[in-house]
């Protein structure tokens, strides 16, 4: 590099990587590789001694990105955003089981642990917690829910 000061430096780093997009990206993920292991121990290691910044970093981040933090919920399911706006329309806007739409928070992607199959979109009420519902009425659909999906 041919600059000293830092201004001018960033300058022609990024001139640098504009103009060589392949090369750069080379150089990133033989860099990335070298140093993955001792990246992910230094995180592990900060997460540890610091779990009050790690979890409000963490939360912050998410309240910045909220679709990125919702496109990797569902694309853990094997789904894309289609898929799940697909099913959220198929299903009238709401829950599979009591019918609410979704308020700040989206529906959960309601799956079978076992075989790891997409059932349908659940409420947070809906989805966790099905052994303590007081109300017969919803009781009853969820009942049948889990019958449909059996």
């Amino acid at each position: 590099m041919p600059y000293k000061d830092p201004e001018k430096r960033k300058a022609w780093q990024r001139a640098y990587y504009a103009a060589n997009p392949a090369r750069a990206a080379a150089y990133s993920r033989k860099c990335n590789a070298a140093h993955q292991e001792e990246r992910r121990e230094y995180r592990r290691a900060y997460r540890a001694a610091n779990p009050d910044k790690a979890t409000d970093a963490q939360w912050a981040r998410r309240q910045r990105h909220p679709d990125k933090a919702h496109a990797a919920c569902i694309r853990r399911y094997g789904l894309t955003s289609v898929d799940y706006e697909r099913m959220l329309t198929a299903q009238g806007g709401g829950c599979a089981v009591c019918g609410r739409p979704p308020a700040k928070n989206r529906l959960h992607v309601d799956h079978d642990h076992s075989t790891g199959k997409v059932r349908e979109l659940l409420c947070t009420s809906c989805n966790t917690q099905p052994s303590t519902v007081e109300n017969t009425e919803k009781l009853a659909r969820l009942q049948a829910y889990l019958a449909k999906h059996a």
